[in-house]
């Protein structure tokens, strides 16, 4: 079976299914099969908060991340408040920074990304046997805070509750994950990522937005240019 859907996940984790094959990008516009027999490979975490952006409004109580091995995910991280402080020159330093780091320490592959004032659309694949994306998310986000903050860039005042938690006025506690499911998936995502910036009336084509993979994809025959 190609096509993965949640439901095939859950009842692997109950016993119905004896393994479960899922799929991952070996390369950009390729994906392989692999088949984890072993119901522990595939782990679940629960989480409490309400999902962003074009998943606003949704109610996300029940929520359950999956951790697939060598999997694909797109990852939206959005900042306190959402103030637009992440296309800034200070911002996307820090960033790229804090990127690099994570990347040496833990590998993975950017498929597609987008960068946007008060948010950020990404596309990753972990190495085979490597589920743990939300430690690099994590790093990430805390690596960028810190550095953010010693070199002057401003945060948002924090509720009480980030207070107790020790957290700053940089990012929203939580994050949005999806894991790739097959072709259809990939390319949806892929396009709603490298749209962004035109569905919100940032610029008036992809092409015009510089803090993207858009460009990359044009070269590689994906897009036209214009």
């Amino acid at each position: 079976m190609i096509e993965i859907c949640n439901s095939i996940l859950i009842s692997t984790c109950t016993g119905v299914w004896p393994g479960v094959w899922v799929v991952r990008v070996d390369r950009v516009g390729g994906f392989v099969i692999q088949d984890f027999p072993c119901l522990k490979k595939i782990r679940y975490e629960p989480t409490l908060r309400k999902s962003t952006d074009k998943h606003k409004g949704v109610t996300m109580s029940n929520y359950r991340r999956y951790y697939v091995p060598g999997g694909t995910f797109f990852i939206t991280l959005v900042t306190h408040k959402r103030k637009p402080i992440l296309t800034s020159d200070l911002a996307r330093t820090c960033l790229r920074r804090a990127w690099r780091i994570e990347q040496s320490r833990r590998p993975f592959k950017i498929v597609a990304f987008c960068l946007l004032p008060d948010h950020l659309h990404v596309m990753m694949t972990l190495p085979a046997h490597d589920a743990d994306f939300s430690t690099r998310v994590r790093n990430i986000k805390l690596r960028f805070t810190r550095s953010f903050l010693k070199n002057g860039g401003d945060e948002s005042a924090v509720t009480a509750s980030k207070i107790r938690h020790r957290e700053r006025g940089v990012w929203q506690r939580r994050f949005w994950e999806h894991c790739i499911r097959d072709d259809r998936d990939f390319e949806n995502h892929l396009h709603y990522i490298h749209y962004n910036p035109v569905k919100h009336s940032l610029v008036k084509s992809a092409v015009l937005w510089p803090y993207s993979t858009f460009h990359r994809y044009v070269k590689m025959g994906w897009y036209e240019k214009d």
